[in-house]
């Protein structure tokens, strides 16, 4: 392609390559993968608009790390690295590249957000109920993670917990590590834990959850009761991959009236949630796209939802959602543009009902 808007993407070899060509498309511009040593002359000739540099498993600092023409960087066109290719771009334009004391997450902020869902006719006795909100913690891809997550808990209060799956760093393999690492994030936790399985997790998980005391919600709900109110925690099964999730299911014999928060991994149940009145929905699984663009525009969300839906609070008719950018990471460790988070959701009672959308 020449003499049209296009976006080159030059490959050093990750995983997500294809998938940032996609998500370029997606926004109805072309894109064309390339090899990473693509000369500065040839691309000059098809006057791309931009050019991405990928990621890729090498590093830098090797001998003999793939290296892109240093020229590109004199085409007058925005180039933007990810992971590899940002520590490629500082070395080629006389920065310093240096391996920290720890891995990528050795030294991340963990940022706490804190949201006030607000709830119709919520009891008096749960007003101000804060629920801390953990997800995708894939705690076998990275132990420094798991004790970057731990320390980040300490002074915080919450009176439960929610996790929303995706505890297994990759899809397959074995969950025993999965659940020594989870049992040290529960150690560190106060008060009753719930939780839904993601589409990283195995069902064998569910007895090792069970002996840590977190309440798994297989399309179930469990009540969380303060003075003479509860508050119904309702949890769906993967609506992602194993679409097993079952809404009708999970609050089935929930008194009408009562206040329910639904536990999903993924928001793309949000349709179903809010047809069925839920007003409030916790998810993950997008991990807020991870690898984003400045401003925290997702390249990818792996989700079928709106962009808006890919992180943080939104709105679908009456039903309030939140998506967690994730306490970590999978596929390849780091973030950008795009931190890890816990939130503190405190719920609060509402005068008016929640704006439509």
């Amino acid at each position: 392609m020449q003499g049209h808007n296009w976006i080159a993407i030059l490959d050093f070899g990750s995983q997500y390559s294809q998938l940032i060509a996609r998500r370029v498309r997606e926004q109805r511009v072309y894109s064309e993968l390339l090899k990473f040593n693509t000369s500065a002359k040839a691309l000059a000739a098809r006057k791309p608009a931009g050019i991405i540099l990928s990621g890729g498993p090498a590093s830098v600092l090797e001998a003999g790390a793939p290296l892109c023409d240093p020229a590109i960087y004199d085409l007058g066109v925005p180039v933007l690295g990810i992971c590899y290719g940002q520590q490629m771009t500082g070395k080629l334009l006389g920065g310093v590249v240096k391996p920290g004391h720890a891995r990528e997450y050795g030294s991340a902020r963990i940022n706490v957000t804190q949201p006030e869902p607000l709830f119709r006719d919520l009891p008096a006795e749960l007003d101000g109920v804060t629920l801390l909100h953990l997800s995708d913690l894939h705690v076998d891809f990275s132990a420094t993670a798991t004790t970057a997550l731990i320390r980040a808990l300490d002074g915080l209060a919450w009176d439960a917990c929610v996790w929303t799956g995706d505890y297994r760093g990759p899809t397959h393999g074995p969950w025993e590590p999965v659940a020594t690492e989870l049992r040290r994030v529960r150690d560190a936790l106060h008060g009753p834990v719930f939780a839904v399985l993601g589409n990283h997790d195995p069902l064998e998980l569910a007895d090792a959850l069970h002996d840590m005391d977190v309440r798994l919600l297989l399309n179930e709900r469990a009540p969380f009761k303060r003075g003479g109110a509860r508050l119904w925690i309702a949890g769906v099964d993967d609506p992602h991959f194993y679409e097993t999730d079952n809404l009708e299911k999970a609050v089935d014999g929930i008194p009408a009236g009562e206040p329910v928060v639904l536990l999903s991994h993924s928001p793309e149940l949000y349709r179903k949630a809010a047809y069925g009145g839920i007003e409030l929905m916790l998810c993950g699984h997008t991990h807020g796209g991870q690898i984003c663009l400045p401003g925290g525009f997702p390249i990818l969300a792996n989700a079928r939802v709106p962009p808006r839906m890919a992180r943080g609070a939104w709105h679908f008719r009456q039903l309030q959602g939140y998506t967690s950018r994730g306490c970590g990471v999978s596929g390849v460790d780091c973030r950008f543009n795009c931190p890890p988070e816990i939130a503190l959701h405190h719920l609060r009672r509402a005068t008016a009902a929640p704006k439509r959308t």
